[in-house]
């Protein structure tokens, strides 16, 4: 299995005794590498000096693969898409009561072009939860690495030369076969925040504090394909197996978003707004809690409610500051329904375009189907929740399902 580089940033590989074939990685940016000690696969040295001159013509091809599925998962993670937080229910500053100011709940994965009012706040707290089971379409628990021998043995007049049609030979022919299970799971617990500073301009803020549980175990076997071999692990188990990873919890990288409605209620057109979101590295890169970048986003959203049917479509061009950043064109295109004064359905397909990226895919797309429900007849908070399941899995790094839930709260 070959992975291309999402970006040109490797992991390094952090160089950890091999005292046993269980490690714990120092950061788990690099727990891929960290397995067999951050030095790739190396044979046993036992059996005479010509197994001993062999154990490493493994290891540099092995390390390779292990640093490139690390930055390919360090490239993904630390990037959320976190949900819109509007419902229609608001808190006025300055009459110091809850009111409502649309006549839906509102969609909840996309942006509205209505704003707040002025003085008005709305404060939201949100849950998500997945595990990443695919990267390229193949999934994370069964992934298989086949390493070549180095060239390392092909003589031609007493001076070692590569062969001259290229192939090699007798147990240079060898492949060590390494089976790998990933783990990646995350919670993400967001503090949202959204402020009415005019009848048209709100000013947000998003504070997401993330969980992350990253694990990595691999089996190594020597594949001897010429049917001979000198290559062997010599039943050490160290050699063969080997596991790494763990857990860390901290602060995501914070969000800074601002959006200003320059058209609204104009007959049948559609309201109009613009988005700018700025989101600073805060999170720990070294440890899969951020992306080490600050990163930039401005968009336009489009809505309007026909009675109890509420189209809106969002496109948003994102960039990074970083020396290797992939720009990327996101959209999110669908509707919500008001079945009830208290319920309110939407359906959303969730889009990313990304023209850069070193894949034959360069499009990731999900659909999303959420609800907000507001229970209470006597306080304003309502609930809400979405599922969302990817159209596409062969690109990237991918969940089967990401699901999550939260409430706003009117103070």
């Amino acid at each position: 299995m070959n992975y291309k580089r999402p970006t040109a940033r490797l992991a390094s590989a952090i160089a950890i005794s091999l005292a046993s074939g269980t490690v714990s990685a120092a950061d788990l940016q690099g727990f891929v590498g960290d397995l067999y000690g951050g030095d790739g696969v190396t044979l046993s040295s036992q059996g005479g000096p010509f197994a001993a001159a062999h154990r490493a013509h493994f290891s540099a091809e092995s390390l390779e693969a292990f640093n490139l599925l690390d930055s390919a998962i360090a490239s993904s993670t630390g990037t959320f898409a976190f949900n819109s937080t509007f419902t229609g229910i608001t808190f006025d500053v300055a009459a110091g009561v809850p009111v409502e100011t649309q006549d839906s709940l509102g969609p909840l994965l996309a942006e509205s072009a209505t704003t707040l009012g002025k003085g008005k706040i709305d404060l939201a707290f949100g849950v998500s939860t997945f595990k990443y089971d695919r990267i390229d379409g193949k999934d994370l628990n069964n992934i298989v690495l086949d390493f070549p021998h180095e060239d390392c043995c092909s003589f031609q007049g007493g001076i070692q030369r590569p062969p001259p049609d290229g192939v090699l030979s007798g147990f240079e022919t060898d492949l060590v076969r390494v089976n790998l299970d990933i783990d990646l799971e995350y919670d993400v617990f967001a503090f949202f925040a959204n402020y009415g500073l005019t009848d048209r301009w709100d000013v947000g803020i998003v504070v997401p504090v993330i969980s992350v549980d990253a694990r990595a175990r691999a089996h190594a076997e020597v594949v001897p394909v010429s049917g001979t071999t000198t290559h062997s692990f010599f039943g050490q188990d160290e050699l063969q197996n080997s596991s790494t990873g763990g857990s860390e919890t901290g602060l995501g990288d914070v969000v800074l978003r601002t959006k200003y409605n320059f058209l609204r209620d104009h007959g049948a057109a559609p309201d109009l707004s613009l988005l700018a979101q700025v989101t600073g590295p805060s999170g720990d890169e070294k440890n899969l809690l951020g992306t080490g970048e600050w990163r930039y986003k401005a968009g336009l959203i489009a809505s309007k409610r026909y009675g109890a049917f509420g189209p809106h479509l969002n496109v948003a061009y994102e960039t990074s500051s970083g020396p290797d950043s992939l720009d990327n064109l996101t959209y999110a295109a669908g509707f919500d329904v008001r079945t009830s004064p208290k319920f309110t359905a939407g359906l959303d397909l969730l889009g990313r375009y990304n023209p850069d990226q070193e894949a034959v895919d360069t499009t990731v797309l999900d659909a999303a189907l959420s609800a907000k429900w507001n229970p209470f007849s006597s306080a304003n908070a309502p609930l809400n929740a979405y599922v969302i399941v990817p159209v596409n899995r062969d690109h990237g790094l991918r969940s089967d399902v990401v699901y999550g839930i939260g409430i706003d709260i009117v103070l």
